[in-house]
């Protein structure tokens, strides 16, 4: 007994793997690119902020030496004169609009004094009133007397000498009495200034060591330049302060309220030569304040404030963050599409590499069947032809010869008759699986072998009340075929759809070209429709739906489309019909 062939598998093929791999290390690849590229980005832009932050920082550097020089030389305008301010100033008004610098600082002195003459009317009288009296700042001692020269009320030292100059105020005929400036290099120097008092008897006089009388003499200075300061282009404001945070003078609007954020991330740290800055805003407006210390002989003497306006700057660094922000992006757009086209052709590539590999495997799989069926049909078909002949011989000369055996006897050798042309059908289409590949092509017209399949067929639909109705486009449509092997093929998909018909219905056949160099034949039929996911499983060997049918005609259909270099398509809904659509290539040079 000869060895059946063994059916292969798809394993024994191969499956294809899913190459993830490459896509996933481009990506990763791609992904630390563009994280270079934004760092690089980044860090240039850090660099153009710091470069721009240092600019506004040299430029308010810069304002603030020139500022500072200006102070001081109204500073030493002050202070290095040879001629002191002294004696009694009986004519001198402090209401008087002087533009000097020294008759400004009396007139501050004197509005001091005066300040405390009014501040003692607004007490009680008694000592109690007295005592609520506050020194003004940068004053070493007030000293108030009576008419008679008496003194009323004492805050600080006050030598011997200056109490008879406040007694000789009180008891004369002068308003004013000072003595400023007058051997100020020394370290026990002491001025003095005194008023006569407006509504009562009495002096006021305040007593100035060289330390108070520096202050007095360095507030003018600041506040007579920052009269006459003019804030160049870029500047805000500029404002000076004392050391207790007191504004002395200012030009322009001031901020007062700090930020936490700004543009500049970098902030500067501060000193004596380095000006510290921080972001400020007025309104809603953001600019870059610098501050420094200001310093008078060594010492700290204030602050200075100046104001930057980062318009451009802040421009510059938007349109530098925008643009990197749009390059990368451009650039993640650019990964995200080539990894996704790469992503769909490898997946076209697998899924066509799958397709070659589901072919390949069914067409080893009807070899296999074919060979199977060559030796099947070696084996039995002359066993079966003996027993068709024995079967018609008994039928013809063995007859009963009553009427009621003769129609059991009818039924029994028909029954054996049609089982025998059944075997004889099946064996054929186990042949046709081993003769599929071989193929003789010569051109021939496509409407031409579908009008004789139709006439074949009609009979059988008529029987069944099945109306076939045909439409061909004009043109013969030549394609190179194989006319027995095509026939075959289209007599099974065409008998397909007649059986399909459960009763009365209706199969459309149409031929044309839906684009150059294809020819479509289409096969519509009204019958039970194919399940829903099955549409591929029928062209499977001995997949069937029928109850004798042997799952092998479509298969054998497929093939034989499939060799000629055709493709085969189905669509179907379930109860409503199928259409099947087999696409064939036109032979060139033929019209």
């Amino acid at each position: 007994m000869k060895e059946r062939p063994r059916m292969p598998s798809l394993e024994a093929f191969g499956k294809p793997k899913p190459r993830f791999l490459q896509p996933v290390a481009m990506a990763l690849v791609f992904l630390l690119f563009v994280m270079l590229f934004f760092a690089m980005a980044m860090l240039d832009l850090r660099r153009v902020e710091d470069l721009l932050l240092k600019t506004l920082k040299n430029k308010a550097h810069y304002v603030f030496e020139v500022t500072q020089k200006a102070f001081q030389e109204k500073f030493n305008r002050l202070v290095q004169s040879d001629e002191g301010l002294h004696g009694p100033f009986a004519g001198f008004s402090p209401e008087d609009d002087s533009t000097s610098l020294r008759e400004t600082l009396v007139n501050a002195l004197l509005n001091a004094a005066r300040a405390v003459d009014l501040q003692e009317a607004k007490h009680p009288e008694g000592v109690d009133g007295l005592q609520a009296l506050t020194l003004p700042e940068h004053f070493q001692a007030l000293l108030l007397v009576d008419g008679q020269g008496n003194p009323l009320y004492q805050k600080g030292p006050v030598p011997p000498h200056l109490l008879k100059k406040a007694a000789s105020l009180a008891q004369g005929s002068n308003e004013i009495v000072l003595h400023l400036f007058q051997g100020i290099s020394r370290e026990d120097y002491l001025g003095f200034v005194g008023i006569r008092r407006k509504k009562s008897e009495g002096a006021v006089f305040l007593v100035l060591n060289r330390k108070d009388l520096m202050a007095w003499a360095w507030n003018i200075a600041v506040q007579n330049s920052m009269e006459h300061m003019q804030l160049g282009r870029g500047v805000v404001y500029f404002a000076v302060e004392d050391r207790s945070g007191r504004l002395l003078a200012q030009a322009g609007s001031v901020s007062v309220e700090s930020l936490e954020q700004c543009i500049f991330s970098t902030q500067v740290v501060g000193g004596s030569s380095n000006p510290a800055g921080q972001c400020v805003q007025m309104g809603e407006a953001q600019f870059l304040e610098f501050s420094m210390p200001m310093i008078l002989e060594n010492e700290v003497f204030g602050t200075m404030r100046i104001g930057m306006e980062t318009l451009e700057t802040d421009q510059i660094l938007l349109e530098n963050r925008q643009h990197i922000l749009l390059w990368t992006g451009l650039m993640l757009l650019i990964g995200l599409l080539a990894m996704g086209l790469l992503y769909q052709t490898q997946n076209h590539h697998i899924s066509r590499m799958q397709t070659m590999r589901e072919r390949l495997y069914q067409a080893e799989k009807l070899s296999a069947l074919g060979k199977l069926g060559a030796g099947v049909a070696h084996e039995i078909r002359n066993p079966l032809n003996a027993i068709s002949l024995a079967v018609q011989r008994i039928r013809r000369d063995f007859g009963p010869e009553t009427q009621e055996k003769r129609e059991a006897y009818e039924r029994i050798t028909r029954i054996l008759r049609d089982e025998i042309k059944r075997l004889n059908t099946i064996i054929e289409e186990f042949l046709g699986l081993s003769r599929t590949s071989r193929l003789e092509l010569r051109p021939q017209p496509v409407v031409l072998l579908l009008e004789r399949i139709l006439s074949l067929v009609q009979e059988e639909a008529k029987s069944r009340n099945i109306e076939i109705r045909k439409r061909w486009a004009e043109g013969n449509h030549t394609v190179l075929m194989d006319i027995h092997k095509l026939e075959q093929a289209l007599l099974n998909i065409i008998g397909n759809a007649v059986e399909s018909i459960p009763g009365d219905g209706m199969i459309f056949v149409s031929c044309e070209e839906p684009s150059k160099g294809v020819v479509c034949i289409r096969i519509r039929d009204s019958g039970t429709g194919i399940p829903a996911g099955e549409e591929r499983k029928i062209f499977d060997p001995f997949y069937t739906t029928k109850e004798k049918g042997t799952g092998l005609g479509l298969a054998i259909a497929s093939e034989i489309i499939t060799a000629h270099g055709g493709e085969i398509r189905v669509t179907s809904k379930p109860k409503l019909g199928s259409v099947f659509e087999i696409l064939l290539p036109r032979a060139t040079g033929n019209a």
